[in-house]
């Protein structure tokens, strides 16, 4: 049986609707599933939220006496549930699954930005130390360690000026932090003769502040990793007994001073050095 122009017409039309509804439904699945969120450092994130369980050490680790640092980026929806985590660094891959596991589980309560109305979720990195303490293992936060961070004062959620609302994925790195000036009774720059000098004489700690993925790809021998927006959590690794020297040399200078004044902050260290050659 033949099939006429008009119903050739007509079937051609409707698959062409149904293409365009498909694809719609499509795309509004995929923009409920993004959500726009604020970053937030890691200090106001454990003070605002409201459900915060520890990772539970797996007996697996524990047995093989495994240790170290966990730290995870993580995207909260404006409901206050953790949405996206992912496991940036962990001493093993059942750490990593105990601290995604107890993150999922977290609740942060929406951020607001001036001058909207509108509610954000919220972004940013989560820090855990596994340790094992008289043969037990111990999951502690930054500021459960001796001579930590300190705990933010408490109060309501901070409100975000307006500019710094952010929808990429956890991790993505963030505008290099501005420095106004330089302050010479703060940090010190030095060259490749005094660094030569400093490595002789007083073995330094070489700090590269750089994010992960950077940092695998070339970095001074010996050089230990803290990206610059964890430094505030986990300069309690940081040996306090030796000067610190500030690796600049394949990254910008305004990170290397914001994480040099991070380290100066009160009584940390005594002595850290920025290595521009």
């Amino acid at each position: 049986m033949s099939t006429s122009p008009r119903s050739n017409r007509f079937s051609i039309i409707t698959r062409v609707l149904l293409t365009a509804l498909l694809f719609a439904a499509m795309s509004g699945a995929s923009l409920v599933g993004q959500t726009s969120t604020v970053s937030m450092s890691e200090s106001s994130i454990r003070r605002v939220a409201t459900s915060k369980p520890m990772p539970v050490y797996p007996a697996e680790s524990l047995a093989a006496k495994r240790t170290g640092v966990a730290v995870a980026a993580i995207a909260s929806a404006p409901d206050g549930r953790v949405v996206r985590i992912a496991v940036l660094e962990a001493p093993d891959e059942a750490m990593g699954a105990a601290v995604k596991d107890a993150l999922s589980k977290w609740a942060i309560p929406p951020a607001t930005v001036i001058g909207r109305p509108q509610q954000y979720g919220v972004q940013g990195k989560v820090t855990f130390y596994f340790r094992i303490e008289n043969g037990r293992g111990r999951v502690a936060n930054p500021e459960d360690l001796p001579g930590g961070p300190k705990p933010e004062p408490a109060g309501g959620p901070p409100k975000t000026p307006p500019g710094t609302r952010r929808g990429g994925e956890p991790g993505a790195p963030r505008p290099a932090p501005m420095v106004m000036s330089h302050a010479p009774a703060a940090d010190i720059e030095i060259g490749e003769t005094e660094l030569k000098r400093l490595l002789t004489a007083e073995r330094p700690t070489i700090l590269d502040v750089r994010e992960r993925n950077e940092f695998k790809i070339g970095h001074h021998e010996g050089a230990i990793n803290i990206p610059d927006d964890e430094l505030a959590m986990r300069f309690v690794e940081i040996d306090r007994a030796r000067p610190v020297v500030i690796d600049c040399s394949r990254t910008d200078t305004n990170v290397c001073h914001h994480a040099a004044r991070t380290l100066l902050a009160g009584t940390r260290f005594a002595r850290v050095f920025v290595f521009l050659p």
